[in-house]
């Protein structure tokens, strides 16, 4: 049922309408929604403003803009809560306030200095320095080593989690410092992507702003980004002359990295960064990443179904817009290939180097009695393996790999080599005698007990996806196998390191941890 009759007059929130090319931006500054509609949504939101009821606008529009569907028109006005009352009855629209102003002590007169001309070019000649210096001293580029800056894996841990957020932090804070020279509102907070904890600044009333004015508010963050680290590398150079201490330099190489991964962030085109929103602002062409995604599915489908019939084809506004939209799926896919190079370069590196030095550490502390390098590396390699954890269920997420049959025959491959790992910790643990061999034992008991069940699971899983019958013998059959394999594997590491282990204790692990599965195995199908 309609909440307005012919005779309704509608009361409009405050809007800001700008112009744009062959249409209009309209907003609401509280709410921070904005829409782009035509010229004719542009006069028809003029006969609202003027009280006109809605025969009266019908009428009207009939006469002079043509056949429009006025009703549809009226129940995006609600939806987008821009109508504040109809027959001075208030709606209630359910919209929540977004933008909640922050940092309102803070005016624009305080920080439109920041953005002056003589400003940016003092921000250019520190990163134009700081460019000399690396192409005169080219051992101040960032190498993988530098994320391990001391020799404890735990402050290493701390100070990426602390140095991360602070850098984030100052990123968006240059993004609201940005809107408050414009006197727009602008709000900071945190909230999630996927499980990802992340910072961000709402700026969508930059888009009451011209065109060209948007640039300040869109590239605030990677300036302060390229600002801290070409600061860094200036003061890196300056400590290797002796003007500051030796010791800085570790962590200023340190923050040269991490900020690396955070601008060549920005330019991974196939997410909607800073640098996207500047690039859509200058074409003008809205949604540009949505229909870029789509022309790339269209062009794939149509390489892998060649010569099939393709019943849809984008539209685009004009030559232009497609002309765009081509030009941008090079970025895009250039995008990938950046993603993948930093990841090639830095990301498994940086991996191997993490795994190698946690598991060495937990061994050298296990081996020569040395507690503090026992618990730097198991707190270290506990929290980097639980990021990646977190990480790959993101990934599946968003992906919807939960649907793949695929996916699960690899989780059974990542569970068994789980196992190498706790193999591992519990033969230091019974080495650095932190736990006695009976609690070992137990620990074995439960890790069979779990493999099986977490086998089941995934056997669960895959037939009811691929509709494949996975034989119930897997699960004692595999637990075998992988008992097998500990031994195996322990034994090898014992022998290897001449460790001072007991041969009995070597069998009773198996032994133990076959025994858990077979209980699982055994209560499961019991219930069965």
């Amino acid at each position: 049922m309609r909440p307005y009759s012919e005779q309704s007059r509608f009361q409009l929130h405050p809007l800001i309408m700008r112009r744009e090319g062959d249409f209009w931006i309209v907003g609401n500054e509280d709410t921070g929604i904005y829409v782009r509609i035509s010229q004719k949504g542009y006069e028809l939101l003029r006969l609202f403003e003027k009280g006109h009821s809605v025969s009266e606008i019908r009428r009207i529009s009939e006469e002079h803009l043509g056949k429009i569907n006025l009703d549809a028109f009226i129940r995006n006005l609600l939806k987008h809560g821009f109508v504040k009352a109809i027959d001075g009855n208030p709606v209630n629209d359910k919209i929540e306030r977004r933008i909640r102003p922050m940092l309102t002590c803070i005016k624009a007169r305080h920080v439109r200095w920041l953005f002056s001309d003589e400003a940016y070019i003092v921000y250019a000649a520190i990163i134009a320095l700081a460019l000399g210096i690396l192409a005169a001293n080219p051992k101040y580029l960032p190498r993988t080593y530098d994320y391990f800056f001391t020799g404890s894996l735990t402050v290493v841990v701390v100070s990426s989690f602390v140095v991360g957020w602070i850098l984030v932090f100052l990123h968006e804070l240059a993004h609201m410092l940005a809107c408050i020279s414009y006197n727009l509102k602008a709000s900071f907070g945190i909230t999630n992507r996927l499980y990802y904890l992340v910072a961000i600044t709402d700026v969508t009333n930059v888009y009451s702003l011209k065109r060209e004015k948007r640039y300040r508010v869109f590239l605030a963050g990677i300036v302060m980004d390229l600002l801290i680290t070409a600061l860094s590398v200036i003061l890196l150079h300056l400590s290797s002359v002796g003007t500051l201490p030796a010791q800085i330099q570790g962590f200023l190489k340190f923050l040269i990295l991490i900020e690396l991964f955070g601008i060549s962030w920005q330019f991974y085109f196939f997410m909607k960064t800073d640098i996207y929103y500047a690039f859509e602002n200058l074409t003008g062409v809205n949604n540009l990443h949505k229909k870029t995604e789509l022309l790339l599915r269209q062009v794939l489908k149509s390489i892998v179904n060649a010569g099939a019939h393709h019943h849809f084809r984008q539209h685009y506004e004009s030559r232009k817009e497609q002309a765009v939209v081509i030009a941008y799926s090079v970025f895009y896919a250039l995008g990938y290939i950046l993603s993948i190079l930093v990841f090639i370069l830095y990301g498994i590196p940086i991996i191997v180097r993490t795994l190698s030095s946690s598991i060495g550490g937990i061994m050298r502390g296990a081996i020569h009695g040395n507690p503090s390098i026992f618990y730097d590396s198991i707190v270290f390699l506990s929290f980097w393996l639980v990021n990646q954890a977190l990480l790959i269920y993101a990934l599946i997420k968003r992906y919807k790999l939960y649907e793949r049959p695929v996916l699960y025959w690899v989780f059974i491959a990542m569970l068994i080599t789980t196992n190498y790992l706790i193999v591992i910790v519990l033969t230091a643990l019974i080495l650095n005698r932190v736990w006695s061999e009976f609690v070992i034992l137990v620990l074995m008991a439960a890790l069979g007990f779990a493999f099986a069940r977490t086998l089941l699971w995934l056997a669960e899983k895959l037939n009811s996806l691929a509709n494949e019958v996975i034989i119930p013998l897997m699960v004692p059959v595999l637990s075998l196998i992988v008992a097998f394999i500990v031994y195996g594997f322990s034994s090898a590491l014992v022998k290897s390191a001449s460790l001072p282990f007991r041969k009995e204790l070597l069998i009773l692990m198996p032994i133990i941890y076959v025994m858990g599965s077979a209980v699982c195995y055994l209560t499961e199908f019991r219930k069965a």
